[in-house]
This record gives structure tokens, sequence and C-alpha cells, in this order.
């Protein structure tokens, strides 16, 4: 009996082993596909590629992935896109001014980004490193619907500051929220393709912080920093 329990508790061992071995081989991978797919683009990227850079063989790749497309996808949710923290964060107070949380959330959300050298590697495969056609374009939909959130999120919270104070002609606030996220659509990519010329917490904030203050037909401070709280709420004198 001893001997069998003995034997039970090292077959629990060995698994366990086993699994954590397995394990680190997955995150290989998947950080080996990261690099990969960054230098040669999903397109031009192959599972042969992605083994010798993991120190594994194609099979291995197999065993825990479909295909290159499930490979991708499973990179993907990995990521956190920039869409879906701001929808996150500007859900958690739902009681502060709509457009002094906006300045407050995009400007947290900017620097937590522009921070992160591998989010900014991800985001970077996944906006500029990928054509959405034939057998990837299954990989579109998160992107799709994180935009979808993120216009609807704005919509929502313009349609909330138009009901505290008037937004200032010609802004509605379908299309104030509609410039707004076009605006942080254009600079994602700007601060993407030039990382090092065009930065998210200093033009970026500056310029979305322009066009909030736009909302209520106020002008910007010119010596305003980049880093200071926003001074976007209505005056009431």
């Amino acid at each position: 009996m001893r001997g069998c329990k003995h034997g039970q508790r090292m077959g629990g061992g060995v698994a366990r082993h086993t699994k954590a071995q397995a394990e680190q081989t997955r995150e290989a991978i998947l950080d080996a596909a990261e690099k990969v797919f960054y230098e040669r683009g999903v397109a031009r990227s192959t599972l042969e590629e992605v083994a010798r850079v993991a120190g594994v063989t194609r099979g291995a790749i197999y065993w825990h992935f479909r295909d290159k497309l499930d490979l991708f996808l499973t990179l993907n949710e990995r990521a956190e896109l920039p869409h879906e923290d701001l929808v996150t964060r500007l859900a958690e107070n739902p009681d502060l001014d709509p457009l002094e949380e906006l300045d407050t959330v995009m400007a947290d959300t900017k620097r937590q980004f522009e921070q992160d050298e591998r989010r900014r590697r991800l985001l970077t495969i996944f906006y500029q490193r990928c054509e959405y056609v034939d057998e990837m374009a299954p990989a579109l939909h998160r992107l799709q619907k994180a935009d979808e959130d993120l216009r609807a999120k704005f919509r929502e919270l313009l349609h909330l500051a138009a009901l505290r104070y008037p937004l200032a002609p010609p802004w509605t606030p379908d299309t104030a929220a509609d410039a707004l996220f076009v605006q942080i659509r254009g600079m994602m990519q700007l601060w993407l393709r030039e990382p090092e010329v065009y930065r998210l917490s200093e033009e970026g904030l500056r310029l979305a912080r322009a066009l909030l203050a736009s909302f209520q037909g106020k002008s910007l401070k010119t010596d305003q920093k980049p880093d200071s709280p926003g001074t976007l709420s209505p005056s009431t004198g």
C-alpha cells in the first residue's frame, strides 16, 4: 500500500511537471510568433520560422495550435487592445462629469500603452502587419467589435454631457463622438508607424484635449502640460 501511494504521488508529480513543460512550450511558441509576425508580417511568416525561433519542432506547434490562424487568434486574445481598455475604464465611474472622465481616462490609457513596448509590438502586428483576407478574416472580428464598442461608449458619454450642458455648435453628441473616435483611431495609427516621432502622451493628448475643449466652445491653454489634468468642465460664471 505504501508503495502504491508513493507511486501515485510520483505519478501526480510527473503529470504536473509535464503539464508545466507543455505550458512553457506553448508560451515560447507564442513569444516566437510575436517576434516573427512583427518582423515579417503575418502573411509572409511560416510555422517553420516560428518553430525555429521558439526552439521547437513544427510538430510541437501543431500539438498546441491547429494552424497559423489558430496561433494568430491565440496571440490576439493574449493582447489588451486600447479600445477595450478605454471602454472598461470609462464604465468604472458613471457619476463623473463625462468630458472630465474622457480626459482623465484617455490620458492614463495613452501613457500606459506608450510605456509598454510589448503592447506596441502586438498592436503593430494586429493593425499594420496583417491583411485580414482569406483565412485571416475571422481575426478581424475582435478589432471590429472593439471599434464598435468604443464608438458606442463615446456616443453614450457625449449624450450624457449634452444633458448636463449644451455642446457648442455645430457639435451634436453623435458628431462629437464620431470625431473623437476617428481622432483616437488616427492617433494610434500614427504612433504605431512612428513611435519615436509621434508620442501619444504628448502630441496625441494635446490634440484630444483640443477636440474635447471645442465641444464646449473653449480654447485649450497653450501652456498646459500634457501630463496635467484637463480643465474641461463648463464654467458656472
